[in-house]
């Protein structure tokens, strides 16, 4: 288990480190091994990890290449099967299902969901097409909860997170 969470200021007004750093801290309960956070003008990303499958720090997240960034929470259970199916080209660094789900997103977009078998929730950030994905598995083992209003979408693995960052009522 896992956490990821976030912050898009839909009118381009930066995020806030220190709200990002709030919303991580107050999941890291789901993931206590390393924690981290990326901010890009009115984009923010933050995780929280429990280290499972591959153990090193080189599968710490946000997950990035310098360009696109992953926060993932779960397991993709077919990732090395998904590994054979990407070009040889592309050499990783780590043995996380991770880091296969992040070239996968980056090799198919949005069709990588049609390959996925797993578990899981997760925000990527495409910065060539400045697009933001959020999915979680169709059965939402993985939880992600979400809101949004006209300034900003906030979403998280918890619901606490985001209501002590933003006071409002559920609906």
């Amino acid at each position: 288990m896992c956490g990821i969470a976030g912050i898009w200021n839909r009118q381009g007004k930066p995020v806030a480190k220190t709200d990002l750093n709030l919303m991580v801290r107050n999941m890291n309960h789901r993931g206590p091994d390393a924690n981290g956070s990326w901010i890009n003008q009115n984009l923010g990303l933050g995780h929280c990890r429990l280290k499972i499958i591959d153990l090193s720090d080189k599968a710490n997240q946000p997950f990035t290449d310098g360009r696109d960034v992953l926060v993932f929470n779960g397991e993709i259970f077919n990732f090395k099967q998904l590994k054979k199916e990407q070009p040889g080209s592309y050499e990783y660094k780590t043995t996380s299902d991770t880091e296969v789900l992040f070239h996968s997103l980056q090799y198919w977009g949005v069709g990588a969901l049609h390959k996925i078998d797993g578990q899981f929730s997760f925000a990527y950030y495409n910065n060539s097409e400045n697009t933001l994905l959020l999915a979680r598995d169709h059965v939402g083992i993985c939880p992600l909860y979400v809101m949004e209003n006209d300034r900003e979408l906030i979403f998280a693995s918890e619901i606490k997170p985001i209501l002590e960052l933003r006071k409002s009522s559920l609906d």
